[in-house]
């Protein structure tokens, strides 16, 4: 039988192998993600400071202030999203574990909280609070556009293709002036502890809305505006406009129908797809109209592509009246129309009585309606499939939801609530972009019969990668980068003083314990008959 000390060899000879394992698998992925540090140099302490004084910030130089670490405070907030508890609370926790292991002084909860504190005197208001909790905002959100961009380049340099990538390299034979491929979409977050007006201004309560442009031939979302809920998502497109390229192709819903934004699209040499609504009423030029023939074993309906599109007379050069007759041509034989407008454009009927908005009462709502500027090259049947690329929106924000802690809504304040939103973007960024990198060397070490192309799944990338990306992340830094020398500081015992304050129970209301609903209040009422022999 081994000895006591012997048993003590073994378990330190295996603690020492686990921890050795650990270090491993952090070099790996420091080996392995190389391209992935220029992120992390973004939150230097340098760059940080720079940016919130562009932006507006004023700070305090007193040594215990946040200004000196304000870089592992932004760390933090990345790490909470990763996590998935989007807190002030949650994020003054993660900074002080940062510091105290690093043996950093931080400074306390209620400056941390002052930040974000509105401004209630004039003092406050003089000292610019407002501004502060502004720019901090306005940093985070620079982070994320940088953060993007730089992936975006690295995923570039990777040997991955994306079915947005076959996709683009494929309509580019048919439209050679095309550079990206874009869908646009915004998505809304309630506010629990701001008012309904202004900024925070919702439909039924106080709310933000993101509107965000995401890039199908890469799965990030390249750029995005936050505003109040009930903003224009038409407007929040024309604002972001500028920063498309020339020969952009850009997927929208029936939310951005205008004909102001179409005027400006095509103003910059820009492309769209966007879905109509079914009281269009332009002047209307030439209709052709393509058979549609029911699949029965999938029981959908497709376009006949093996024949022609035949030219449909029409009396009146107003669509409304034109559809009335449209749909007497649809009754012995079901079509879809490609519809040539005043102006050059096209409205592509496409027959589709399964749609879910589909009115029995209706017939015009058999049709989905979408408007292109795209030329004749691209067919109805090819119009009508890319229009489904803009679904790609809706599961990067179902990935920024479920496991970025996008809307989490806990924090319910205007200005957390921003960092947050660009936090959650700098993790989605992150996790996908170690997902392009995986499959690379994937691809370059597989065997040829096993190196065909995949695609990576931006769901399952958010949902499984969370904490290897998180790993990660916190692998990559340098304390002497996140913070000033001036707070450099070694603190004994501090990473317990952190936790056990932290972990504290909350204190009691006065009514709960007049209601004796605590504990405190049973132990009291047991104390009243402790016998006199009862163990202490």
């Amino acid at each position: 039988m081994a000895s006591q000390k012997q048993r003590k060899a073994k378990k330190h000879t295996q603690s020492k192998k686990n921890s050795n394992l650990a270090q491993d698998q952090v070099s790996y992925l420091c080996r392995h993600f190389p391209s992935l540090i220029r992120i992390t140099n973004l939150f230097s302490i340098i760059n940080i400071q720079k940016l919130l004084l562009k932006n507006g910030m004023s700070p305090y130089m007193d040594p215990r202030s946040l200004w000196h670490s304000i870089g592992a405070f932004a760390v933090a907030m990345i790490t909470t999203t990763f996590k998935g508890v989007t807190t002030l609370k949650a994020a003054s926790f993660e900074y002080n574990q940062i510091c105290v292991n690093s043996n950093v002084n931080s400074c306390c909860e209620r400056t941390i909280e002052r930040l974000f504190t509105p401004a209630k005197s004039k003092a406050q208001t003089a000292f610019k609070t407002h501004d502060n909790r502004q720019a901090l905002a306005l940093t985070l959100e620079d982070l994320a556009k940088q953060c993007t961009g730089i992936a975006i380049n690295q995923k570039k340099r990777l040997n991955v293709h994306t079915d947005g990538d076959r996709v683009f390299n494929l309509l580019k034979g048919l439209v050679p002036q095309l550079t990206g491929i874009y869908a646009v979409d915004g998505s809304i977050v309630s506010l629990s502890n701001e008012q309904n007006i202004n900024e925070t201004k919702g439909s039924t309560k106080a709310g933000l809305k993101f509107h965000g442009v995401f890039d199908l031939t890469t799965g990030f979302f390249v750029n995005y505006l936050i505003d109040s809920a009930v903003s224009s998502e038409r407007k929040s497109l024309l604002d972001m406009l500028p920063d498309f390229k020339i020969g952009s192709l850009i997927f929208a819903d029936r939310g951005y129908y205008g004909e102001e934004l179409f005027d400006d699209i095509a103003k910059h040499q820009c492309f769209y797809i966007i879905r109509g609504k079914t009281n269009l009423n332009p002047e209307v030029e030439s209709i052709t109209k393509w058979k549609v023939k029911r699949d029965s074993k999938i029981d959908t309906f497709k376009i006949d592509t093996h024949t022609k599109g035949e030219p449909v007379t029409f009396e009146s050069v107003k669509l409304q009246d034109i559809l009335n007759q449209l749909q007497e041509v649809n009754t012995n034989q079901n079509y879809c129309f490609d519809i040539k407008i005043k102006g050059g454009d096209r409205i592509i009927l496409v027959y589709n009585p399964e749609n879910k908005d589909n009115d029995p009462n209706n017939p015009i709502t058999n049709w989905v309606l979408l408007r292109t500027n795209l030329p004749d090259t691209v067919s109805v049947n090819i119009i009508a499939k890319l229009y489904r690329l803009r679904w790609q929106v809706e599961l990067g924000y179902k990935s920024l939801k479920t496991s970025s802690s996008f809307d989490s809504g806990v924090c319910g304040d205007f200005y957390l609530c921003k960092c947050f939103m660009s936090a959650s973007i700098i993790t989605y960024t992150i996790k996908l972009l170690m997902a392009y990198t995986a499959q690379n060397k994937y691809r370059n070490n597989a065997s040829s019969e096993n190196s065909k192309p995949r695609t990576i799944s931006i769901l399952k990338t958010a949902k499984y990668l969370s904490s290897g990306a998180c790993t990660w992340f916190m692998s990559h830094f340098a304390i002497d980068d996140l913070v000033d020398p001036i707070v450099k500081k070694a603190k004994r015992n501090a990473i317990f003083k952190t936790i056990a304050y932290y972990l504290t129970k909350g204190r009691v209301s006065n009514k709960q314990k007049q209601m004796g609903k605590t504990s405190d209040c049973l132990i009291e009422e047991l104390e009243q008959f402790k016998p006199c022999c009862a163990v202490t």
